[in-house]
């Protein structure tokens, strides 16, 4: 026992010897007990979840910590910089008078303080000084008011012929692709709607003439339910007044005395588009 004692006391460190065992062990400490310094790296990773963040999130708060960090870093190192420089306004530079030279060594020589100047100012000075001696070109104002009035009607003309343009094309009818028939067709049955601008008449599909709405639109959906309303097991007597290229007759349908097509109209399901008054 007094061997082994005597054996440790040889091999205990002291000074820088004792410093550096110390550092190898603690960098090595990861390497010697994973065990422990796995569970306490990931606790001290999750620590955040313990302030209300989320465990997908956590590296998420530590960039934002460290973002907010820097940012107050260089707002302080900022605020120092300005605060340690001088005011460039007041920035004088110190020259000796001419007056100093020749003088007797006694005499403390005269020190005058001038200010700075920027050339640029002495360049705009001298172009202005310039463009005074220049001789002003004569305008001729009768020339230059027969020009002005010259714009002003060909822009009246340009804005009249737009209006016009205009007018004529919402005045100009709607062509629709439809071939109209001049023979009284008629149709009495029941209706089974199948949207807001179409009907099916004894088994056929016809469209109702004059209207349309986008029957996809929540607009187009209430008048399909209003029109079922309207329609409901009544017989309803349809006059066919033109067809389409396809071969799609589009008709003008009434039940109980009421046209339907400007019933949807005026209910405001449905724009008119081809209707007659």
């Amino acid at each position: 026992m007094k061997k082994k004692e005597r054996i440790s006391e040889g091999l205990r460190l002291r000074g820088w010897g004792k410093f550096f065992h110390g550092l190898f062990l603690f960098v090595t400490f990861p390497i010697r007990k994973p065990l422990i310094f796995v569970p306490i790296l990931m606790l001290g990773y999750l620590a955040p979840t313990f302030m209300g963040a989320k465990p997908t999130e956590v590296h998420l708060w530590y960039w934002n910590k460290i973002k907010a960090k820097s940012q107050s870093i260089g707002s302080t190192i900022s605020e120092k910089t300005q605060e340690m420089m001088p005011d460039v306004d007041s920035f004088k530079i110190s020259m000796p008078s001419l007056k100093s030279i020749g003088s007797n060594e006694n005499e403390e020589p005269k020190v005058e303080i001038v200010e700075a100047s920027t050339p640029s100012m002495q360049e705009i000075r001298r172009q202005t000084f310039e463009k005074s001696k220049e001789v002003p070109n004569t305008v001729d104002a009768l020339r230059t008011a027969q020009l002005q009035e010259e714009r002003m009607r060909q822009r009246q003309k340009t804005s009249s012929s737009r209006a016009k343009s205009y007018s004529k094309a919402e005045q100009a009818p709607k062509k629709l692709p439809l071939v109209f028939v001049n023979t009284n067709e008629q149709i009495n049955a029941t209706a089974e709607v199948v949207n807001a601008n179409e009907l099916r008449l004894n088994g056929k599909t016809y469209f109702l003439h004059g209207i349309y709405v986008d029957p996809k639109s929540p607009k187009g959906l209430d008048a399909k339910k209003f029109l079922q309303s309207v329609v409901a097991q009544n017989i309803i007597q349809c006059q066919v007044k033109a067809y389409t290229y396809q071969g799609i007759g589009t008709v003008i349908c009434n039940v109980n005395g009421e046209n339907i097509n400007w019933l949807l109209v005026n209910r405001g399901y449905s724009r008119n588009v081809a209707l007659d008054k």
